[in-house]
């Protein structure tokens, strides 16, 4: 039996993305085939990972096959002035792909444009349809060109957490909200060994909503000894605003594929997660729990705290240290009193048993396997 997913797949960097990848591996393992349809190559340089020549079977696990959209012929489409969008590519390999590995059901993760793409290609094959949202689809309903969506909502089944999808949609999967924060137990690191000058870590897109610079600003009166390692593809946009001595603890990283990240949380001791004032509410990024599961000392900020604390019954300055991101002298006080006596380390022993408690990716995986097979109607092999 055969699950077809068009959506966001690495090499593109983030979250859905990440959670594509591991859970095609996952149904993978249980004997479920899966072929995916992306166009991840034709991303941009600066959101792309860096994925090495000899692990790129690393990308088609145990059971999953995977297509992609030529990025080449994106790039002629776009210098022969038809537009940069690659829908229409999307549609004619989902199409090819339905026709040689017959899959029995369609599925995307992030509605566009992979989800208006699955849904013409399972009008046009007959073939059912399961779409999920991520936060950011939410923030397109409310601008009139994406109106088209709305229609696709409700003629569409979508497996969703959410008040607003709820009113769109009589069709709406439920989901455990603890499935949403779940991570695969490659992130649950077993023997994590903590330094005694530590290493703080950073992940993602540079945006002034992270609170990097404040960071920077607030780590220049930290006299306790640390390196920094940042996870981007340019280094420019902070580096600038970075002191010499400051560059000359840090190093920069292009972003790795999801079976990477684990081996970066092994290597930092702290992660800064100093999200503040981004657009999108009820947004609740992987990169904090990924690094609690792995027992990394995870400073958030007040925002970021707000979200997750009653999830994971979470104490700041016992399981997670809590900051002002908006005050660069709150972070660099706060981070000197961490580094000193290593409480680092605790804390990060303690963000990890609350965040294990409630980790639930094994169901999961047997939720989505269930809604497959209910949506088929009969047991996937």
């Amino acid at each position: 039996m055969k699950i077809g997913i068009i959506s966001k797949y690495p090499p593109i960097e983030g979250g859905v993305s990440s959670e594509i990848y591991w859970l095609a591996k996952y149904l993978g393992e249980k004997d479920v085939d899966v072929v995916v349809v992306t166009d991840s190559w034709a991303v941009e340089e600066d959101f792309r990972e860096n994925i090495m020549y000899d692990e790129l079977d690393k990308l088609q696990p145990k059971n999953v096959e995977l297509y992609q959209v030529d990025p080449i012929s994106l790039k002629k489409k776009k210098q022969a002035g038809k537009g940069g969008n690659s829908e229409t590519l999307l549609f004619s390999m989902g199409l090819e792909v339905d026709e040689k590995e017959e899959p029995d059901i369609w599925y995307s993760h992030y509605l566009f444009p992979y989800g208006i793409t699955s849904y013409f290609v399972s009008k046009k094959t007959e073939k059912p349809l399961i779409l999920r949202h991520a936060g950011s689809d939410k923030e397109l309903l409310g601008h009139s060109e994406y109106l088209p969506l709305i229609k696709i909502i409700k003629d569409s089944k979508i497996i969703s957490a959410s008040e607003e999808m709820n009113l769109l949609t009589g069709k709406l999967i439920d989901i455990n909200k603890n499935f949403l924060c779940s991570l695969p137990e490659e992130f649950n690191l077993k023997q994590k060994t903590y330094k005694e000058v530590p290493t703080i870590g950073l992940i993602g897109k540079e945006s002034p909503t992270k609170r990097w610079r404040e960071l920077m600003e607030g780590l220049e009166n930290v006299d306790e000894d640390f390196s920094l390692q940042f996870i981007m593809n340019n280094e420019e946009k902070i580096g600038n605003c970075m002191s010499r001595d400051l560059k000359d603890k840090t190093e920069f990283i292009s972003f790795v594929p999801p079976w990477k990240m684990p081996k970066f949380y092994e290597n930092i001791d702290i992660l800064y997660c100093g999200e503040k004032g981004f657009y999108i509410p009820d947004h609740k990024p992987m990169v904090p729990l990924e690094g609690m599961s792995a027992g990394t000392c995870v400073c958030l900020s007040d925002e970021l705290y707000g979200k997750y604390k009653d999830i994971y019954n979470l104490k700041s300055g016992e399981d997670v240290v809590v900051l002002n991101t908006l005050d660069s002298k709150d972070i660099g006080e706060k981070i000197s009193e961490i580094i000193e006596g290593r409480k680092y380390e605790w804390i990060g022993k303690n963000g990890k048993e609350k965040y294990t408690v409630k980790n639930e990716y094994k169901d999961y995986i047997r939720f989505m396997k269930d809604v497959f097979e209910e949506q088929i109607g009969y047991k996937l092999s």
